[in-house]
């Protein structure tokens, strides 16, 4: 057994070397290889955008603060105090440096010996105020007539105001003269006629009670015509009116009584003297559908023998955006003075008799 086995092994190792011998041999040997140059070129460059979506910013809200509420009757609102002053033309106001004291004049000159000129001195703002303003304008020659001709118009005018509160109560006067006069024109037997006007009122309001108003007033007026002539003629009218006022105001109502006594006199003719005595009581009612309805009723007497109940009543409002309404009757009496007659006619004189 031990013969075979050394004979294999032999034949064995004989292969095994017998081929490395062999490969050896037959082994090639190593080739030199030539590569051809490579030129690498770039024909085209391609660019691309890449958008990528951000995500959303959430707005950043301020951090809930809970603030504590006052009790219900702590929180008391007072309405700011608003002074409204009336409107004045800004042409030629001066304003005085540390008063509420304004100012304006008015100077104009044209053709047919026409001169107009005013002046105004206001006192705004706080109590007390006041207003004062004179104007005169003349004209002489109109209508292609020469000047002297009695083609002529003259007006001159004073007025004032005041207004303040003293304990309580509320005071406001206003007062004005007036004098006009106007060529006749060499018509009739006069050259001019002349007009004069004094009037005054006073007044004094007094609230009672918070809604109760109680106001009390005195009117007064002077009257004068004077034709001017060879032979003048004049009528003088003196008028004397008081009256007294009481108002309740209750939410949408307002109710009220009013009476006034006047006093006619005619300094010339005495038959033309009047007394007069009225009174009556009113009432409105604001409705909540844009209709404001108002009466009033009374009773008039004068020394003429007028005994009458007059009466008056109104509507009126916007009920819809595009609809103003207004609708008025009654029977009333106008009181018609010398003043009146003067105003309407100018040249018109009271008989004597």
């Amino acid at each position: 057994m031990k013969k075979p086995l050394l004979l294999i092994l032999l034949l064995v190792s004989y292969n095994i070397f017998g081929d490395e011998t062999a490969n050896k041999q037959m082994e090639p040997k190593e080739p030199e290889i030539v590569l051809p140059p490579v030129i690498l070129e770039v024909e085209d460059l391609t660019v691309e955008n890449v958008e990528t979506s951000l995500p959303e910013t959430k707005e950043l809200l301020p951090p809930i603060r809970s603030i504590p509420l006052p009790e219900a009757g702590e929180l008391a609102i007072k309405e700011p105090e608003v002074k409204l002053l009336p409107p004045v033309s800004d042409m030629g106001i001066k304003r005085i440096s540390g008063t509420s004291l304004k100012a304006e004049g008015t100077l104009g000159i044209g053709s047919e010996n026409h001169i107009l000129s005013s002046i105004s001195l206001y006192k705004l703002g706080e109590e007390p105020k006041f207003k004062v303003k004179f104007n005169h304008e003349m004209l002489d020659g109109f209508g292609s007539h020469a000047a002297g001709s009695g083609f002529f118009k003259r007006i001159d005018d004073l007025s004032g105001s005041l207004q303040f509160s003293y304990a309580g109560f509320g005071f406001s006067g206003d007062g004005s003269y007036s004098d006009s006069e106007t060529g006749l024109q060499g018509r009739g037997i006069y050259i001019s006629s002349i007009n004069r006007f004094i009037n005054e009122k006073i007044n004094v309001e007094r609230k009672i009670l918070g809604s109760l108003t109680l106001n009390a007033g005195l009117n007064g007026s002077l009257s004068s015509l004077l034709l001017t002539g060879e032979t003048p003629a004049s009528d003088n009218e003196l008028l004397v009116q008081p009256d007294i006022e009481l108002e309740l105001k209750l939410n949408s109502f307002k109710l009220g009584l009013y009476s006034n006594y006047s006093f006619r006199a005619f300094l010339e003719n005495q038959s033309y003297n009047l007394h007069r005595f009225n009174a009556r009581g009113f009432v409105s009612y604001d409705s909540p559908f844009g209709l404001t309805f108002e009466g009033q009723g009374g009773w008039f007497l004068n020394s003429a023998g007028i005994n009458t109940f007059p009466f008056d009543i109104k509507v009126n409002g916007a009920p819809l955006n595009f609809l103003n309404l207004s609708l008025s009757g009654g029977y009333s009496i106008d009181e018609y003075n010398l003043e009146n007659i003067i105003q309407d006619t100018q040249i018109t004189a009271v008989p004597s008799v």
